[in-house]
């Protein structure tokens, strides 16, 4: 049984919602997410690329040490009628420090053909109502790029507000970027309803 993060009751589980099956990452994934993370607008807010097969596998190992540290972490997103992956959705530990982003976050990345359906709010929203039930989270925060308009757009469409900005170095130290901080609390989350 994994680790569970200091302010989680119960681990994440998979979930379903009436167009998606939401289910933890594995290694059976990376195919998929490989074909997925090959476009570069998947990326392109973060490093204005595709990521490389080794960047990848180097992403699904995070997500797995994750999963096995914290029992949260990055979840397929896939359609239920034909199982093609639309993207990913999790919950994680931050990775950058600002004080009013709480111990857990939320994140999408969705393949460029599933924007614009509503697919990242539907699968955020099935997870939140994890983190604000069983979970037991008391508040969630969401860490965009501050000029990914829909990445921005989703979080606010989940309840989530701003709290500041932080700028730093990419992972990969070649640029300054700015991030958008969101978080919602559990008293002001209303389910599904958003």
């Amino acid at each position: 049984m994994p680790s569970l993060h200091p302010s989680v009751a119960a681990p994440l589980r998979d979930a379903t919602t009436p167009r998606l099956t939401i289910r933890r990452l594995t290694a059976a994934d990376f195919d998929d997410l490989a074909a997925m993370f090959a476009d570069s607008g998947v990326w392109w807010f973060e490093y204005e690329r595709a990521l490389t097969v080794a960047e990848t596998k180097a992403n699904l190992d995070r997500q797995t040490r994750m999963w096995s540290e914290f029992g949260l972490g990055a979840c397929a997103v896939r359609d239920p009628t034909d199982r093609g992956l639309l993207g990913i959705v999790g919950l994680g530990v931050p990775t950058v420090a600002h004080p009013s982003l709480p111990s857990v976050t939320i994140g999408w990345r969705f393949a460029s053909a599933a924007w614009g359906h509503g697919y990242a709010t539907e699968a955020a929203t099935a997870l939140l109502d994890q983190a604000f039930g069983p979970m037991r989270v008391p508040a969630v925060g969401c860490v965009t790029n501050a000029n990914n308009e829909r990445s921005v757009a989703v979080a606010r469409r989940l309840g989530m507000e701003p709290v500041g900005e932080v700028t730093g170095l990419r992972d990969d130290g070649l640029k300054t970027v700015t991030a958008a901080v969101l978080r919602v609390e559990r008293e002001r989350w209303h389910g599904s309803t958003c």
